[in-house]
């Protein structure tokens, strides 16, 4: 083997041990998305930030929620642009 070939399986076993990590601490995470839900919230937020609804973040970071939101918000039968949609309890 090659100095390439060793360190493209040295990423790809890195990478692996990184995903199975993640995933497991996803399964076990009693609230695995309260981050992200709150992230969303910020970034599908109706009016001026920081003036009609709060947001902990800096400007910049606001940027980002919104233009990452942006896809979501205009994707047809999207429950995230959905209002009426109740959200059902996590197990």
């Amino acid at each position: 083997m090659t100095r390439a070939h060793i360190a493209w399986a040295g990423l790809a076993i890195g990478l692996v041990v990184h995903a199975v990590i993640g995933a497991i601490q996803f399964v076990r995470s009693p609230k695995p998305a309260t981050d992200f839900d709150r992230y969303y919230q910020i970034a599908s937020g109706t009016g001026r930030p920081y003036v009609d609804y709060e947001v902990e973040d800096p400007v910049g970071t606001l940027l980002v929620f919104k233009a990452l939101a942006a896809p979501a918000a205009h994707a047809p039968d999207s429950a995230a642009t959905s209002s009426r949609q109740t959200r059902l309890p996590m197990r």
